[in-house]
Parts: structure tokens; C-alpha cells; sequence
């Protein structure tokens, strides 16, 4: 077993698992609150592995295989957790410790493995409304209410009051709201806001740097196979895209080997950033992304179009 474990005088939230059928490979754990915030590598020997970081409140690490599949583990400050799986059926994992991993795992056994989004959506809506001050309904709301493109706002508008009333001093709730009121500011006709990114060249990019053109902003992850699917044709279908406009895509990965070699093989046009902070990317926030793929128009300083398809934007463009 190999341990990566971060520095600090903190409390600390440790993992440990076991894979059968399966030696060694590459995982890696990202977490957006509570812990050090940070992507970090852990290594399978023999089926087995180890992972501890500081973990100063209650949140959760996604655990992301190189394959793009992911697990969700819930923290807290001291809490351990084991981990066992079968390697052919990830998804039947077993994840003990914590009341809040507890949850997780019936919340799976009620949905099953074939259950329809759908499904799996009225689901999560019960168990928000039923568990209101849980780490969990935080995280479902997220997955299957905030960053899906098909989500009612209005959906989205209650739950997240139902979770803000039971849980006011949770910080990503607040940082929620703020992002979403920045979402409703960022509407057609407004000033676009400024950023400050580094390109795939290290290239320092902002707004300026596109004032004599019009602007196609696309925010995509590899990890998000809607929007990688919607991004990879850009080359080929919407050729001559790039000689209309100046395009910056902007990816929400964590990984920064899988985002350079989709780009590369996709032979994807335009300039290219990714700061490894997904959701709390200062860009992210500051055009009030809650949703995968989102493509932004700007001319003039002023946003003209915003759109959730390459094709539907593409009919904005003059």
C-alpha cells in the first residue's frame, strides 16, 4: 500500500480499501469542501490502497478511476472508512464509516443498478426533502438537480431553500445561492465579466485579449460526457467555427493529462484553460456556470448569446 497524505496539524479523514481482481493502478480523490481542495494521486498495490488528508468539516470526496468512472465518499473530521469491491462491479461497492455514507449506500439499494434518471432524480428529491440537514442531500442536489442542463430553476430555487433552512451556516450553500443570483445577472445583454486564465501555452488571456472579436466561451469537463460529446465534433461538423470567432473553452477536469490529451486527439480549435478547481474556478463562478455544456457569447464587452449546445449557439453567430 502506498499512502499520499497531506501536511497539517488538522484533523485528519483517512480511507482505507481493498479491490478484488484487481493489482495496480492510478485513483485519484478530489474533494470540494472540507478538505484541502486539491486533487491527489493514489496508488493500488495489490488490490489494496491508503488515503488520508486534513478534514476540518463535514463534505465529500469523489474518487475518480482512469477510466472517468467515480465514487462518492462522504467525510468528516477523524472518521475512517473502509472501503471493499469487487473490480467488475465498482458500482456495488461496499462503503463503511460514517452516518453519512450509511445514507449513501441505502439511497443506492432503494434506486438499483438499472433505475432511469428519472428515477434516480424523484428519488433524490424524497431524500432531500426527508433528510434536509444531511451532506448527502447537499451532494444529490448538486449532481442531479444543479448541474443538470435539463433542471427546473425553479425546482432548484425550492430545494436549495429547503437545504439552506436546515443547514444556514453550510458555506457552499450560501456560495450556491451567490452563484446562482450570478447566474440570473449573467443573462443576455449584460456586461461580460473580466478574467485572468493562463492558456494550455501559458499564454495570459482575459477579456482585452478578445476586444476586436466576438468571444465563444465553451465550458465543458472530460469528466461530463454530455459536454465532451458536444465539444468533440467542433472541428470537424462546425468546421470553419474558428475563422467566425475566437474561441476559449474553459474545462471544469481535475486532471490535467485527460484534459490535454481529449484537446489533442479531438484536434479541438481555439485556446484552451483549465485550472484544475472545476466548480470553484474563478471563471466558473464569475459567469455563474451551474451547468454542463454551457457556451457564452460575448461581443463588445457584453454578452450576446448563452446557449447548452455547440448547434444552438452556432445558429447565434453572424
Amino acid at each position: 500500500m502506498v499512502i499520499f497524505s497531506c501536511s497539517g496539524q488538522q484533523e485528519k479523514f483517512s480511507v482505507r480499501g481493498e479491490f478484488t481482481g484487481l493489482n495496480d493502478l492510478e485513483l485519484y480523490f478530489w474533494t470540494p469542501e472540507g478538505g484541502h481542495g486539491k486533487v491527489d494521486t493514489v496508488y493500488v498495490r495489490n488490490g489494496r490502497f491508503a488515503y488520508e488528508s486534513p478534514q476540518s468539516a463535514p463534505g465529500w470526496y469523489t474518487m475518480l478511476f482512469q477510466n472517468m468512472s467515480e465514487q462518492v465518499i462522504f467525510a468528516e473530521p477523524g472518521l475512517d472508512v473502509e472501503i471493499e469491491a469487487d473490480a467488475t462491479h465498482l458500482r456495488d461497492m461496499k462503503i463503511k464509516g460514517g452516518k453519512a455514507n450509511k445514507l449513501m449506500t441505502k439511497f443506492r439499494e432503494q434506486i438499483g443498478s438499472d433505475a432511469s434518471i428519472q428515477t434516480i432524480i424523484d428519488n433524490a428529491r424524497e431524500f432531500i426533502e426527508k433528510n434536509p440537514e444531511s451532506i448527502v442531500s447537499v451532494y444529490l442536489f448538486e449532481k442531479y438537480f444543479l448541474q443538470r442542463k435539463e433542471s427546473d430553476m425553479k425546482q432548484i430555487s425550492q430545494l436549495l431553500d429547503i437545504l439552506v433552512k436546515a443547514q444556514p451556516d453550510r458555506t457552499r450553500l450560501i456560495g450556491i445561492q451567490n452563484r446562482l443570483e450570478g447566474r440570473q445577472k449573467m443573462n443576455v445583454g449584460v456586461p461580460a465579466p473580466d478574467f485572468h486564465v493562463r492558456d494550455m501555452q501559458g499564454v495570459e488571456r482575459d477579456l482585452a485579449s478578445y476586444k476586436d472579436s466576438t468571444l465563444l466561451l465553451c465550458f465543458w469537463a472530460n469528466w461530463h460526457m454530455d459536454s465532451r460529446d458536444d465539444l468533440r465534433p467542433m472541428h470537424k461538423e462546425h468546421k470553419g467555427l474558428e475563422k467566425k470567432v475566437s474561441i476559449l473553452t474553459v474545462s471544469l477536469d481535475l486532471m490535467k493529462v485527460s484534459w490535454r490529451t481529449f484537446l489533442r486527439i479531438d484536434s479541438v480549435p481555439g485556446n484552451h484553460v483549465c485550472d484544475l478547481q472545476a466548480w470553484e474556478s474563478p471563471i466558473v463562478k464569475a459567469y455563474g456556470i451551474n451547468e454542463l455544456p454551457t457556451y457564452i457569447l460575448v461581443k463588445d464587452g457584453k454578452i450576446i448569446a448563452r446557449e447548452n449546445s455547440l448547434k444552438e449557439i452556432e445558429g447565434k453567430i453572424n
